[in-house]
């Protein structure tokens, strides 16, 4: 679908967002591997006043120069971002997810240093995700960020 099309099918919904403080969210797959569409989309969204957000898990986040050259545009469109971490502890999150979390961390912090509103979301699994420690560690990391809205 081509974002002419999605845009179409979109502004249909204006009224709602604007009475509900909504707008559109892109979430995955991985909204950062389709960064040249995400940019056509969210600035189709901001010529029509519509809030833009990605809903992420950061694990894609790259500090090559071709991808923050993409990602740099995106974020010039982007409102706010959702970021998931799953776990602090990069062990255990690569126990739980397979992958390290050190690419979601840099991410973090490379949105705050670019000042991009972002809701940190972390799932408390009982036995998991819930330990005292990870949370006081979550927590120290979620302090040094200055551009963090909400924790979920």
């Amino acid at each position: 679908m081509s974002v002419d099309q999605l845009m179409k099918d979109i502004k249909t919904y204006i009224p709602f967002m604007r009475s509900s403080g909504g707008g559109v969210t892109v979430s995955g797959g991985e909204p950062l591997l389709q960064l040249d569409f995400l940019l056509e989309l969210f600035k189709s969204c901001r010529k029509n006043g519509i809030h833009t957000t990605i809903d992420t898990s950061g694990g894609c986040f790259s500090t090559d120069p071709n991808f923050l050259l993409k990602l740099d545009e995106v974020l010039e469109y982007t409102d706010l971002v959702l970021l998931d971490l799953k776990h602090f502890d990069e062990k255990r999150h690569i126990k739980l997810t397979g992958k390290s979390n050190e690419q979601i961390k840099s991410f973090a912090k490379y949105l705050d240093k670019k000042n991009i509103p972002v809701w940190i979301r972390h799932v408390l699994v009982p036995g998991i995700t819930d330990s005292e420690d990870n949370l006081i560690k979550l927590g120290g990391f979620i302090n040094k960020l200055s551009n963090v809205d909400k924790v979920e």
